[in-house]
């Protein structure tokens, strides 16, 4: 997956939309869009500072959560 910008602010992006978009349906392309985005922070994790780790684990943690009310895992 290839994303614009840094991973970080995609993320943020993320999960700013999803929390939006809660309780309303959302398009199979973004859901699988916000999921490969979400296992592209966990591989990249590991190369970021560790402030950014600590601030991209929760964001992680937030569109995990909001991608497991969508029943998308």
């Amino acid at each position: 997956m290839k994303i614009e910008g840094l991973l970080i602010d995609n993320m943020q992006a993320a999960v700013a939309s999803a929390r939006r978009l809660s309780g309303h349906p959302v398009y199979r392309d973004t859901q699988v869009y916000w999921t490969e985005l979400l296992a592209l922070a966990r591989a990249e994790r590991v190369s970021q500072s560790p402030s950014d780790q600590a601030h991209l684990d929760m964001l992680i943690l937030k569109l995990g959560q909001e991608l497991a009310e969508r029943g998308a895992f």
